[in-house]
């Protein structure tokens, strides 16, 4: 956890885990404590939203079988994700399940040159996503 998240004055803070993250991450206890720790530094009176952005198995950087590999691994993060966002009374949001398919079934177009980062079309149905959930976050507050 670099620096403290304490002294920013918020609403909401939305958490997202990208795939450089993802990919970085060799172990998940450390993973889930470092993650746990950042959380326990935001005001208990910001709304948390947390999510992983990509569904890995989509990401055609990686081949077979390593693309089904880093999926799973990812899948322990956000299981990890999810409960953490639980015990703080946040908001999880599963955005790999909800925009996961297209990515697989049209990658060209929502994966940017590198297969690995989303292209603007592949940001932009992420944010599709993850708008109706902040408006109703929002709308709470």
């Amino acid at each position: 956890v670099k620096g403290q998240l304490r002294d920013i004055k918020s609403d909401v803070s939305i958490i997202s885990v990208g795939a450089n993250d993802l990919t970085q991450l060799a172990n998940r206890g450390k993973f889930s404590s470092q993650y746990r720790k950042m959380l326990a530094t935001i005001p208990a009176s910001t709304t948390v939203v947390c999510f992983v952005v990509p569904d890995m198995v989509s990401l055609t950087r990686f081949d077979q079988p390593l693309r089904i590999i880093v999926g799973t691994m990812a899948g322990r993060l956000s299981c990890e994700i999810k409960d953490a966002c639980a015990d703080r009374k946040g908001t999880y949001l599963d955005i790999a399940s909800k925009t996961g398919p297209r990515f697989r079934d049209d990658p060209e177009h929502l994966l940017a040159n590198d297969n690995y980062h989303a292209s603007n079309y592949g940001q932009e149905h992420w944010a599709n996503a993850i708008a109706p959930v902040l408006e109703r976050v929002l709308a709470r507050r």
